[in-house]
């Protein structure tokens, strides 16, 4: 399926971010419906955009509709200790008290984990270089939404 077509990108992804979040002007492309106009960070048509002011090299993308909600934050290993997709997800649901990883069923080679607050977690990419997608009001509803988001990643990422 689609999805797992994803994963391949997520070096490519994981570059976007980076480039994106160390205030590198990402040029808008021809089509206003993939970019915010103002600042210029891709974002999908019926969604919003705009830096996460509490996490350092992240994104919070809001759909219109008000009822999703994901976070892109780009983690670069900087402890020098390369840490794969699968540890950052162990380590960061035990130290906030969220359910065990597991693979996830949206994106190929992620890891996926929930916690009490009804956030999920993804975390995917090469070793040392991560994006975690934090997916806020996931449910049947709206996952129409998010699959148009995970397009959306995909598109971003092959355009690299």
């Amino acid at each position: 399926m689609f999805r797992h077509y994803l994963s391949g990108f997520c070096a490519s992804v994981a570059m976007v971010a980076a480039a994106t979040f160390i205030n590198v002007t990402v040029a808008a492309p021809a089509d206003d419906s993939t970019a915010a106009p103002e600042n210029n960070i891709p974002c999908p048509s019926f969604w919003q955009v705009q830096p996460n002011p509490s996490v350092e090299n992240s994104l919070s993308y809001v759909h219109d509709s008000g009822e999703l909600a994901v976070s892109v934050t780009y983690i670069a290993d900087q402890s020098g200790a390369e840490v794969s997709a699968e540890t950052f997800a162990r380590v960061a649901a035990e130290q906030m008290n969220c359910s065990l990883p597991m693979h996830s069923n949206l994106l190929a080679n992620a890891w996926a984990f929930t916690c009490e607050d009804g956030i999920e977690a993804l975390v995917y990419g090469e070793t040392g270089n991560l994006v975690l997608l934090s997916i806020s009001g996931r449910s049947d509803e709206t996952e129409n939404y998010l699959d148009g988001f995970i397009n959306f990643l995909s598109y971003q990422a092959r355009r690299r």
